[in-house]
């Protein structure tokens, strides 16, 4: 986060969106691990004041007020929170001490005035179920060694924001050559500096940074992971300066990631999101994202002679990484049906609505 006094003047659009997609998983991803034993934990490792001059509240304080509402997560959730810029970390410290869920935590908060290094990593307070947030400026701290960390238990994940300007800016600094090799690897740190040699309007820089990292996350972590990129173009400045980065290892999450992030993405020409904001509403940015184009096909190609519930079929699509959330499954379905491309068969004893596709209705593919 900034130390710049003006930037915690007004929070901006895009920002209340940050903390918007980050509190409202952590709640869902949360109220999914109280399911079982043992505590749950959340790190907010670039965690900001917690709040702007405007009377806005940033995620840390959003993250409290989530546990507030339910007495067994105040018991259950320990929570972290890490600022290395003095004035920075004084505020927050009040902020969150002023809280009203405060003295109601079994827990009490951790409030670090600390930068996460690399040394630092291996002795976060990590444990099976964990959510991390990690909101940097720039991208001060990410590294391939804290991503796998954070999220090699089942039950972590974590969300990330990261800076494409900031990657831009530094790929050809000898200054800051290491820090982004250690977000990229060797080899994606070499590809980035061909990408940006050569980046055009049909293969923009922003691109190949998310293609990289995400290569560079699944090679580090050594098994399947699902990483999900949200686009941020800002008002005022043309083109993809940020990304918000999911990365879990659990369909499951992914699925619900996908749920929160589309409310606020623009729509495609077919109704899917394109996991891309943009404060004005439209994109200047080429929109094509060949991964949720002909939903349909793909379904027909891919579920050919298979017969299976709705409900099974939506958890099958999101182990494959469909980017489609359940409306958009759901809607190419009944596209498919009204053209007469699927047969949905009636349930004994229940009478279906019209214009619907109930998780419990079994789907006829055909060869």
């Amino acid at each position: 986060m900034s130390s710049n006094k003006n930037f915690w003047a007004i929070q901006e659009p895009h920002s209340r969106v940050k903390t918007e997609i980050a509190t409202e998983y952590f709640y869902k991803w949360a109220n999914i691990m109280r399911q079982q034993d043992g505590d749950m934990s959340y790190l907010d490792l670039c965690s900001g004041r917690g709040y702007y001059e405007d009377g806005s509240r940033s995620t840390p304080l959003v993250v409290l007020d989530k546990i507030s509402r339910d007495k067994e997560l105040t018991r259950r959730v320990k929570t972290h929170f890490y600022e290395k810029v003095r004035w920075v970390y004084r505020d927050l410290e009040a902020a969150i001490k002023h809280h009203s869920v405060y003295s109601k935590l079994r827990y009490e908060p951790k409030i670090n005035p600390m930068e996460i290094r690399q040394e630092t990593v291996p002795s976060l307070p990590i444990t099976e179920m964990t959510f991390t947030f990690i909101d940097p400026w720039g991208y001060k701290g990410i590294s391939l060694s804290l991503l796998s960390r954070v999220v090699k238990d089942w039950g972590s994940d974590c969300l990330f924001y990261l800076s494409i300007d900031a990657v831009r800016r530094n790929i050809e600094n000898p200054k800051g050559e290491m820090e982004i090799r250690s977000i990229f690897g060797d080899s994606g740190f070499e590809e980035l500096h061909r990408s940006k040699r050569n980046a055009s309007q049909k293969n923009p820089f922003h691109r190949s940074v998310i293609r990289q990292l995400t290569t560079a996350i699944s090679s580090a972590t050594k098994q399947r992971i699902f990483v999900l990129p949200f686009a941020v173009e800002c008002e005022g400045r043309r083109g993809i300066r940020h990304y918000l980065v999911f990365v879990t290892k659990n369909a499951t999450g992914f699925k619900w990631m996908k749920e929160y992030m589309s409310q606020h993405s623009l729509p495609s020409l077919d109704g899917e999101p394109l996991y891309y904001y943009r404060e004005s509403g439209h994109s200047t940015e080429d929109l094509f994202n060949p991964q949720l184009q002909c939903l349909r096909e793909r379904l027909l190609r891919e579920f050919s002679g298979v017969t299976l519930q709705v409900s099974n079929l939506i958890d099958q699509c999101n182990e494959l990484a469909y980017l489609a959330t359940i409306a958009n499954l759901k809607a190419a379905l009944l596209k498919l049906e009204a053209n007469q491309q699927i047969l949905v068969l009636p349930r004994e004893g229940k009478r279906r609505k019209a214009k619907t596709m109930a998780d419990d209705l079994t789907i006829e593919f055909p060869r």
